[in-house]
């Protein structure tokens, strides 16, 4: 999800609405996108799996989450774009679009988090009792 939402937005900042560039714009994109958050995803997948097992909560996982999205995409942005020497003020944006892409994709599984957390079960009861 991350990757899609990063290729879109950044496609969009990166062609300023003009389509002659799009389809490579895409392409790169994705392709770029999806080599620098694989790396995210195994950290992330390892955060899930010691908080499942350390019996966390879903709140706190999805927490630890949510600040590591940010985090991680921070420092994927600053090697991608450190390796290429090409880090100006005007990339801000592209670093926005990389955290918002990560706060996205992890949103968007905020009940499967949940889920994951040791007080699933007393949140459902809790839930169903109002």
């Amino acid at each position: 999800m991350a990757v899609a939402v990063n290729t879109i937005l950044g496609t969009v900042y990166l062609s300023e609405l003009k389509l002659h560039a799009v389809a490579d714009l895409i392409i790169a994109g994705t392709c770029l996108g999806a080599f620098f958050s694989f790396p995210i995803m195994l950290v992330i997948c390892i955060i899930i799996n010691r908080s499942a097992a350390g019996g966390k909560s879903g709140m706190f996982l999805f927490w630890l989450l949510f600040i590591s999205s940010i985090v991680l995409a921070t420092i994927a942005f600053m090697i991608f774009f450190g390796g290429f020497g090409a880090f100006a003020s005007d990339m801000n944006i592209l670093l926005c679009i990389a955290i918002l892409s990560g706060i996205i994709g992890i949103t968007t599984f905020y009940k499967s988090i949940l889920r994951w957390g040791t007080d699933f079960n007393t949140i459902q009861k809790y839930s169903h009792e109002n």
